[in-house]
C-alpha cells in the first residue's frame, strides 16, 4: 500500500478535534512553532538569560524544530496513516490526548531552564517511546513488513532524542541534532520519490507522465548516506564535497525530469517542489563549504527551511483538506501569502549572507520574522479546517446573536 494513503477510513465526516490524530498534531506544531521562533528571537538578541544551564539557547532552539515541530507533524502524519496501511483505525482518543499531553509538557520544560530540564527529557522520553509502540504494534500485527523504514526512522529519531538529553560531550550534543535533521531530510527524499511525481502528473490540466527513474532515486539516496556517514564518521574532505556534489546533481536532475509549468498554478504542489529545490541548494552549499568554511550553517539551514518546513507544510495541507472534503487542487488564497513569506525566508536566511555577510544579525531578526508571518498564515488557514465543529459552532452562535 502507498506509504502516504492517508484518505480516511470509511465515509466522510465532520470529525472531532481528537478523532483524528492529525489535527491536534497539526494545529500544536504550527503554534509551537511560532512560539518557539519568537522565544529564539528575544534570546538571540539577548533579552533571556540562557534558558538552560544544560544546554544552551542554540542547541534548545535547534533541538526544538528537529524534535520539536517536525515530530509534531511526522507523530500526526503517521498516526493518520497507519490506519490507511491496515485498514482499520486502532488508535483511541485517550491515546492521542496522553501523546499530545507529553510531546506538550516536554516543549513547556525544556524552555523553563535547567530546573525543568529533566522533567522535560522524562516527558519526550515518554512521548517516543509510546509513539513507537503505538506504531510498531499494529504494524507487526498486520505482518506491514515495507513500512518498517518508516517504524526504523521514529526509532532513530528517538535514540537521537535520548543522546541529546543524557550526554555532556557537546560533539555529542551536535551529532544528535544535526543526525535528527539528516534522518528527517533522508525521509522527505524517500517520500519525494515515492509521491511527488505521481501529485505532479494528478495536477495537471492533461495528463502526461512524469519520468521519475528509479536508478536516479538510487543514486541521490546513496549519494546522500555516503555524505552522511563521511560526515558524522569517516571525515575526509574530498568525500565530502564529491558526495554533496552528487547528492545536489541527481536532485537538480530529477526536479528537471519533474518540472511543468503548471506547477506554479497550484501552491501545494509548488511548495513541494521548493522543498526539493532547498535540499538540493542545501547539499550544493555542502559541496563548496571547503572554499566558503563559514557556510557551514547556511546548509544546514538551507535543509531545515527548504526541506523540512516547505514539506512539512505542503503536506499538511494535503492531508487537511483531504480530511475536510477540501480539493487540493484548489487551496485556500491564504497560502500563497504563508509560502512566499517562508519562500522569503529562505532567500534572508540562507543566500543573502554568501552577499552581505557584515549584517548576520539583521538578516537572523529579518528571517525569524518572516517566519512567524509565514506561520501565523498556515495557523489562521489550516485552523478553520482542523477544528471545524468549533468553527461551525462559533458561526452559529454569531448568527443567534444577530437576531
Amino acid at each position: 500500500m502507498s506509504l502516504i494513503q492517508i484518505s480516511p477510513v470509511g465515509r466522510l465526516k465532520e470529525a472531532s478535534f481528537m478523532e483524528d490524530a492529525f489535527r491536534p498534531f497539526f494545529l500544536f506544531a504550527l503554534v509551537h512553532s511560532m512560539l518557539t521562533i519568537l522565544w529564539w528571537f528575544f534570546a538571540y538578541q539577548g533579552s533571556f538569560l540562557d534558558g538552560s544551564s544544560i544546554r544552551s539557547s542554540v542547541q534548545i532552539h535547534a533541538h526544538e524544530m528537529v524534535y520539536g515541530y517536525t515530530m509534531a507533524v511526522i507523530a500526526g502524519f503517521l498516526l493518520t496513516a497507519v490506519p490507511q496501511w491496515i485498514g482499520k483505525n486502532n488508535f483511541k482518543k485517550q491515546q492521542i490526548a496522553v501523546l499530545l499531553v507529553l510531546w506538550s509538557l516536554s516543549r513547556i520544560f525544556i524552555l523553563c531552564g535547567a530546573r525543568c530540564y529533566w522533567l522535560a527529557a522524562f516527558a519526550d522520553i515518554a512521548f517516543f517511546g509510546n509513539l513507537g509502540l503505538l506504531l510498531a504494534v499494529p504494524l507487526f500485527r498486520g505482518k506491514h513488513w515495507k513500512q518498517m523504514g518508516i517504524l526504523s526512522k521514529v526509532i532513530l529519531l528517538a535514540l537521537g532524542n535520548l543522546l541529546f538529553y543524557t550526554t555532556s560531550d557537546s560533539y555529542w550534543v551536535q551529532f544528535s541534532l544535526q543526525g535528527g535533521l539528516f534522518l528527517e531530510i533522508g525521509l522527505v527524499l524517500t517520500i519525494a520519490g515515492r509521491v511527488f511525481p505521481g501529485f505532479i502528473e494528478n495536477g495537471m490540466s492533461e495528463y502526461r507522465p512524469i519520468r521519475n527513474p528509479r536508478s536516479l532515486s538510487v543514486l541521490i539516496l546513496v549519494s546522500y548516506l555516503i555524505f552522511c556517514m563521511n560526515r558524522f564518521i569517516w571525515m575526509i574532505p574530498w568525500l565530502h564535497t564529491l558526495s554533496a556534489a552528487s547528492a545536489f546533481l541527481g536532485i537538480l536532475f530529477r526536479l528537471w525530469l519533474w518540472h511543468s509549468t503548471e506547477i506554479w498554478k497550484n501552491p501545494l504542489l509548488w511548495s513541494l517542489y521548493l522543498s526539493m529545490m532547498g535540499v538540493a541548494i542545501g547539499f550544493l552549499i555542502f559541496a563548496i563549504e571547503t572554499f566558503f568554511p563559514s557556510s557551514a550553517y547556511l546548509g544546514i539551514h538551507a535543509l531545515a527551511l527548504g526541506g523540512i518546513a516547505f514539506a512539512t507544510v505542503g503536506m499538511m495541507g494535503r492531508v487537511i483538506l483531504g480530511h475536510s472534503r477540501g480539493d487540493v487542487h484548489k487551496p485556500p488564497a491564504g497560502l500563497k501569502l504563508g509560502f512566499l513569506c517562508l519562500g522569503s525566508a529562505f532567500l534572508v536566511r540562507v543566500l543573502f549572507p554568501f552577499f552581505i555577510p557584515t549584517s548576520h544579525f539583521l538578516l537572523m531578526q529579518t528571517a525569524q520574522i518572516l517566519w512567524l508571518l509565514a506561520f501565523g498564515t498556515f495557523a489562521v488557514v489550516y485552523t478553520r479546517l482542523l477544528v471545524p465543529k468549533s468553527f461551525s459552532l462559533l458561526k452559529k452562535a454569531m448568527a443567534r446573536s444577530t437576531y
